[in-house]
């Protein structure tokens, strides 16, 4: 979970104005708004837990597709590979 500080920000009035009008645009808080403009202009070095799930979900998604072409070039060999590393956990930990 990441750490928030909390600041107080002094803005020209027609500053406030624009970002808050783009927040009622965008459907965000003034602060969302605020802090996704400043993120996006340091190069994104927070991402949200919905970013990482999602960024999460795409590797998985990614994986499970290279597994399924390796198992399709050589067919057993990766369920294979799986099985006895399953057989191998089993074993250590006495539950086979």
């Amino acid at each position: 979970m990441p750490v928030f500080m909390k600041v107080t920000l002094r803005l020209p009035l027609s500053v406030h104005r624009a970002v808050n009008k783009a927040a009622k645009e965008s459907g965000r808080s003034l602060n969302t708004e605020i802090v996704s403009r400043l993120n996006a202009s340091l190069g994104n070095p927070y991402l949200s837990e919905k970013d990482t799930t999602d960024d999460v979900l795409y590797r998985l998604a990614d994986l499970e597709a290279r597994i399924t072409q390796l198992e399709s070039q050589q067919p057993g060999l990766a369920t294979a590979s799986i099985s006895q590393k399953r057989l191998k956990t089993k074993a250590a930990t006495g539950d086979g």
